[in-house]
């Protein structure tokens, strides 16, 4: 048999050095899962092809193999595991891939190795080919063929790749005939290369161009004699530098100082996106960096945002005549004119439940009107706005800008509006054109500002001249739009096919006026002291996340650990403190900028050199960047052993200096009255990474859904001090009783939890049902009533349930499946209403079971609904009026989102032919669902849970089995965050297995335990980086979809790990 050298996540810097569990460095093991197929094809799926690769038995080594055999087609075998880059593969790295293969002779084709690239989305970057065999190569025995990729070859990993995947497939345009056997592959790190280091000792370059004409508050001439006297070595680069990847080179420098407050070359994002994917670093020292564009002239540099003569002014002689607005929505608008005779715009919504919008009559725009200047604010319950301009040609065009108390001047360059709604707009360079402009629109939804009262003000609202031409600023790589509000808001409907080099990580930046200067790492404390006297204003730093209280650190999606050195302190309504970053600095750990550190100070109008603190804060970040140790976060992560499952606390720890640095860590673990104590000792590479285990402990042994753990850091080189302490926590319940008050707050007005997604908010009534049962709150249960009699009340004639959005000027969609996730929480419901709440619910359900059943089909699948696209066709077609469309194949997932509500109906009538429709459903779906995810997942225990055949539960535990149990023990990745959040709910799936099902082999047990338990800690411990319970404090990302999915549907499983299959409390069988 094969030897194995199990895989151990590692995370890898410039110099690509290994983490590992132990503290003690282990080798790297194979990336490619069981490449010598004694699994059999478990790890491995078919990609495309007619035929399928088998197994063989002839196999080079061990007992198996893969073979192909293949006449006049093509077929393609796939490591089922994709490669995360960052995590996995590092661009700083050298890698071999080898393989053993047996010809048996190839004729048309060819046999070979093809490595796929994706980026973030999941579309496809590059492919390159390597070993091939090619018609005329001799029948051979087994021979060993490899490739080599990554630094320093000509197959380097490609800008943008998130993912890479090995294939091996017969191929060829007219198919491919031939036979070849495959065993042995190995994916590896080459041990014999020795990456491009960066220069030893201390190196900064500072950026420099007195032809930029701006005196920023910090000098650089000051910042560069500031780092010499602390001995750096420092260069000078000029904007035009900026631009070239030869100058900016991390090879050259540790770091770049930004002293420039927002601005940056234009065309110089490709050099910078280089520049930091390969371990570079910076340090801005004012303002959001990297935020507006400068353009190159004949003079000298041009700011995107500087404007010339006005063209056209908004004032008392436009009219604002226009409205778009839900049904109970209206804003407002009411002009106020100063002794000059220019008006003030007073935009109100008095009492906010959607969306709501106010338009000015047709104007008329000279070609010359490229940028929109306005001065406005708005009251503390409104932090953005959304300005529209809607063209002459239909199109509509979106920017969303934060607001502020005080009066704010904005200049918008028309060329940063994104297209929204449109097909076919907004794609490459195009952009509003400002002679098509007809109207002006502003206004704001729900998920920007929230419900109640809304009051806005605008002034000096005027078209201007602009420095940067329109078809110029679009091919800028730097700040060509906003800074993600629109997507943000407005998801797929912007379109965004710009130019722009995206920065992932390069989060939102929040304007922050009069403010106190906090000490970042003590805004955990009741009144953590002042950093500097006075107030302050500037901007939050894009990089380092907000903090709150308890938890001054934390982790981007990106990888990045973070530093806060000060903190911006706001009153909110007089009492209040609101907490945002002003100095700080993240240290990414994996992702495409592994290694690097984002470093700066969020403060306008402030010499950093002239305040001792700051300075000093500054010196210290740019010591640390050269030769520090910092630390990660702190990580539980679940391991099933011998039958049980161990946790693991993990912590990457950072040395970026030349020299190796000692480290110990003194550990603790409480639970309940207890509390264990572990010390860990190691010695940290120069320049490198290493993942230590610091403690380990079977769950059995502690409370794994109630525990507190703290590591304490002790070294000889230089850290932050308020990094030495890492702590990490998880209280299920504590998170329950959160999340739930947020739902009841949510609901408190008008029922609903959000304005859009009715269909996913069923779930987060649901999961009150379940805080009911558990804590016994009856404000959880009216909560949830609450939302159910408001989704009746809006219950469409035909028995559709609305879904929360698809209503449009053209009509309505009313989709099965939607509603049908709906019908679950509502058939909850009847269980706990009385009287006749009870019979309002129960007679909609029925409503909805019909509305389903109208749109069966020959064959026993259901249609998709009435609709304004056309699913019946690839690709779909917009459709001018609803229409009713049926295509059951193209769209299983009518039944597979509505199969849970078909049981629970069953078990609530208890009529036999209610269960035997559900029955037929089931098995229709069985047939075609290859995989079971979210809803569908959710749909079969349902079914498991409320058949009353014992032999159909027995088959639908094989089928769970097979389609998701199986899918689960071997997905590695951060699965509760796929399908948009929708795939949380497998959460609830494994937590129904382990309790739902008939006892199972103890080691699979203990496995799908360590899933779900890694699953519980990553979403509802509030040190997590994808923690729910984060969410609830961030309501401006909180409605953005995915998150606002991620948290109903996470929310549902919860209850169920506290106290399992509470959620699935047997129904009461109501009488017909």
């Amino acid at each position: 048999m094969k030897r194995f050298v199990r895989f151990v996540v590692f995370c890898i810097v410039i110099a690509a050095f290994l983490a590992s569990r132990a503290v003690k460095a282990q080798p790297v093991g194979n990336l490619v899962r069981d490449g010598g197929f004694e699994q059999g094809l478990t790890q491995w799926q078919s990609s495309f092809g007619k035929v399928e690769a088998t197994l063989a038995g002839d196999a080079h080594s061990g007992d198996r193999c893969a073979h192909f055999n293949v006449t006049g087609q093509t077929v393609g075998l796939d490591s089922a595991r994709q490669l995360v880059i960052g995590k996995d593969l590092f661009r700083h790295q050298r890698y071999i891939l080898s393989a053993w293969i047996k010809n048996g002779g190839v004729t048309l084709g060819d046999f070979g190795l093809r490595l796929y690239f994706y980026d973030a989305k999941g579309h496809h970057v590059r492919m390159y080919g390597g070993i091939s065999i090619r018609p005329g190569s001799p029948v051979s025995d087994w021979q060993k063929h490899a490739i080599t990729f990554g630094a320093d070859t000509l197959l380097l990993i490609p800008p943008g790749a998130r993912t890479c995947r090995v294939r091996f497939s017969f191929w060829g345009q007219k198919g491919a005939t031939g036979e070849a056997w495959l065993d042995d592959v190995s994916l590896k790190a080459d041990p014999d290369y020795i990456p491009k280091r960066r220069p030893v000792g201390k190196t900064a370059a500072v950026w420099l161009d007195a032809a930029l004409g701006v005196e920023p508050s910090t000098r650089p001439e000051g910042v560069a004699e500031l780092l010499t006297t602390n001995g750096f070595g420092v260069s000078l680069l000029t904007t035009d530098d900026l631009c070239s990847r030869a100058k900016l080179s991390p090879v050259t420098f540790d770091m770049l100082v930004i002293p420039y407050a927002h601005i940056y070359p234009a065309m110089g994002g490709s050099a910078l996106k280089h520049y930091l994917t390969n371990g570079g670093s910076f340090v801005s020292l004012e303002g959001v960096p990297f935020s507006q564009a400068i353009f190159k002239n004949k003079g000298g540099w041009e700011r995107s945002d500087e404007i010339g003569s006005v063209c056209r002014r908004i004032d008392s002689s436009v009219k604002w005549d226009s409205s778009h607005a839900s049904e109970s929505d209206r804003l407002a608008v009411t002009a106020i004119n100063d002794r000059d005779g220019q008006p003030t715009f007073h935009f109100r919504s008095e009492d906010l439940a959607a969306y709501a919008y106010s338009g000015t009559a047709s104007i008329s725009l000279p070609a010359e009107a490229e940028m929109l200047v306005f001065e406005a604010k708005g009251d503390e319950a409104t932090p953005f706005v959304c300005l529209e301009l809607q063209g002459r040609d239909g199109s509509r065009w979106k920017r969303v800008v934060d607001l502020v108390p005080q009066w704010t001047e904005y200049r918008l360059h028309l060329a940063s509006f994104l297209s929204y709604a449109t097909e076919a707009r907004g794609k490459g360079y195009d952009y509003v054109k400002p002679a098509n402009v007809e109207s002006l629109w502003v206004g704001f939804t729900k998920g920007m500002v929230g419900t109640g009262s809304h009051v806005i003000e605008m002034r000096n609202v005027r078209f201007c001249r602009a420095a940067v031409p329109c078809d110029v600023f679009v091919r800028g790589e730097i700040g060509c739009v906003g800074k993600g509000l629109e997507q943000r808001f407005f998801t797929k409907q912007i379109t965004n096919e710009r130019g722009m080099v995206q920065f992932e990580g390069l989060g939102e930046a929040r304007r922050v006026t009069d403010a106190a200067l906090s000490e970042g790492a003590s805004v955990a404390t009741k009144s953590p002291p002042a950093l500097l006297p006075g107030l302050f204003s500037g901007w939050s730093l894009p990089f380092v996340s907000s903090p709150t209280r308890g938890d001054p650190g934390g982790q981007s999606d990106e990888g990045q650990h973070l530093a806060l050195y000060a903190a911006f302190s706001e009153s909110r309504n007089g009492e209040e403190r609101r907490f945002s970053s002003a100095a700080g600095l993240s240290v990414h750990d994996r992702g495409a900028y592994t290694n690097s550190v984002w470093a700066g100070f969020g403060i306008d109008g402030l010499d950093l050199l002239s305040r001792p603190k700051l300075r000093d804060t500054l010196v210290e970040m740019v010591e640390l960047i050269a030769a520090g140790v910092t630390r990660g976060r702190l990580t539980p992560t679940f391991v099933a052993r011998d039958n049980d499952v161990i946790m693991e606390l993990r912590l990457p720890m950072f040395n970026r200096g030349t020299s190796p640095a000692e480290v110990k860590i003194t550990s603790s673990l409480t639970s309940g009255a207890h509390t264990s104590t572990f010390t860990t000792r190691a010695t940290l590479k120069p320049y490198a990474c290493t993942e230590l285990t610091v403690l380990s402990q079977p769950t059995h042994t502690f409370n794994w859904q109630r525990f507190q753990a703290q590591s304490d850091i002790r070294t000889d080189a230089m850290m932050t001090e308020g990094r030495r302490t890492v702590s990490a926590a998880l209280d299920t319940t504590d998170a329950l009783r959160r999340i739930g008050d947020f739902f009841v707050d949510q609901g408190k007005d008008d029922g609903k939890f959000s304005a859009k997604w009715y269909f996913v908010d069923n779930r987060g009534a649901r999961g009150l049902l379940g805080a009911y049962e558990i804590l016994g709150d009856e404000k959880y249960l009216q909560a949830a009533l609450k939302w159910g009699r408001t989704i009746v009340s809006e219950q469409r004639e035909d028995g559709g349930y609305r879904m929360g959005y698809g209503i449009t000027s053209k009509g309505e969609s009313c989709y099965v499946a939607d509603g049908g996730e709906i019908a679950v929480a509502i058939a909850r419901l009847v269980s706990y209403a009385k009287g006749d709440e009870q019979k309002l619910f129960m007679d909609s359900l029925r409503r909805y079971m019909a509305y389903r059943d109208s749109f069966r089909c020959e064959g026993g699948g259901i249609g998709v609904g009435w609709c304004l696209h056309d699913y019946g066709q690839r690709p779909i077609v917009k459709l001018d009026v609803p229409t009713q469309i049926y295509a059951p194949e193209l769209n299983t997932y009518t039944i597979g989102c509505s199969l849970a509500a078909a049981y629970a109906y069953a078990r609530l009538t208890g009529a036999p032919e209610d269960e035997r429709a559900a029955e037929q459903d089931a098995d229709w779906l069985m047939e075609r669902a290859r995989q079971l995810n979210g809803a569908f997942i959710e749909s079969y225990i349902y079914a498991h849970a409320f058949t009353s055949n014992p032999d159909r539960r027995s088959r639908y535990e094989t089928f769970i089995g097979e389609r998701f149990a199986d899918r689960m023990l071997t997905n590695d990745s951060a699965w509760w965050l796929g399908g948009g959040g929708r795939s949380a709910l497998n959460l609830d799936g494994l937590a129904y297995i382990l309790h739902g099902f008939s006892p199972a082999d103890p080691n699979r047990s203990a496995q799908l335990k360590a899933k779900m338990m890694d699953a519980t800690y990553a979403m509802f411990s509030p040190n997590a980086q994808d923690s729910i319970c984060r969410l609830t404090s961030d309501y401006e990302r909180v409605h953005h979809s995915r998150d606002w999915i991620f948290m109903c549907f996470g929310y549902l499983c919860l209850p169920d790990i506290v106290k399992p299959m509470i959620t699935m409390k047997p129904f009461k069988v109501i009488a017909q």
